[in-house]
């Protein structure tokens, strides 16, 4: 408020119920302000079951707020905004508990915001450490979110804010990050070992090595077969793979890691081979 002339004009005509729309607006900035110093998700609230947006929510602060403004002298836009930011902090917490309940209960709006918010953010974390491709954080974006519905829906984990949720999630999307690299240094050993097995050659060494190694993919079950083929010979995402065998990413991933490790014990014994004369 430019002036406390102006602001006692303000609080007298909220008295009179005028100006909501203005002090809807008002509050909507104070609020968002204080929810981004405090890491806070506004849209993450819900109240008898539903799902709030962020109007909805100023809406009630300014009706929470009016029956203290009528009851008290407020004098001051010190006062109206520490009034305002502690009911949004009451409403807050309260909204939060109410929508991590429909989380838990596999409420699929609560879940849509909730997964659409954390991608903004990833996207951003993972473009600020430059990590590998876009593709990669999509994937890793969505196995932590299938861990955070797991553990959510068998009631593991319990958040008292947003902020908390969040967190928790940053650390699984770190720790796959992590497993990510580490897999890819697998895949690059992996994937030197494996000869290319369409090709011709003369060299009869190397004909027993690709007897070897086709041996060895062999003994993999089917969908290990077929991954690991689809992925090192036709050069196809895990997430086109995971479409063709009906399954999730996140499963389809663990399948090649599975395979993979398989592998990797058979490869000191294909070292033999090299020996044969």
């Amino acid at each position: 408020m430019e002036s406390t002339d102006n602001f006692k004009t303000f609080i007298a005509a909220l008295a009179k119920g005028e100006s909501d729309t203005r002090a809807i607006e008002f509050i909507g900035i104070i609020v968002r302000n204080w929810c981004r110093k405090n890491k806070l998700e506004i849209q993450w609230i819900a109240f008898e079951n539903m799902v709030w947006n962020d109007t909805e929510f100023y809406r009630n602060i300014h009706s929470a707020a009016m029956k203290i403004i009528r009851r008290e002298n407020t004098k001051t836009y010190n006062n109206y905004k520490a009034l305002i930011v502690s009911t949004a902090e009451k409403m807050l917490k309260k909204g939060f508990e109410n929508f991590n309940t429909l989380l838990i209960e596999k409420n699929n709006l609560a879940w849509k915001r909730v997964e659409k918010q954390l991608k903004v953010y990833a996207f951003k974390w993972h473009s600020s450490r430059t990590y590998g491709k876009d593709s990669d954080c999509h994937d890793l974006h969505w196995s932590a979110i299938h861990i955070l519905f797991e553990k959510l829906s068998f009631k593991k984990l319990h958040f008292k804010n947003s902020f908390e949720l969040k967190s928790y999630y940053f650390r699984i999307l770190e720790n796959k990050m992590k497993e990510h690299f580490r897999e890819k240094k697998k895949e690059n050993r992996i994937s030197r070992e494996i000869p290319e097995l369409f090709y011709d050659t003369d060299d009869s060494k190397e004909d027993d090595l690709i007897c070897f190694v086709k041996k060895e993919i062999n003994k993999l079950a089917e969908n290990e077969k077929y991954i690991i083929q689809e992925y090192f010979i036709y050069e196809k995402k895990l997430t086109e793979i995971a479409e063709e065998l009906n399954i999730s990413a996140e499963n389809c991933r663990v399948i090649k890691h599975r395979a993979l490790k398989k592998l990797m014990e058979s490869i000191p014994e294909r070292e033999k081979l090299y020996t044969l004369s």
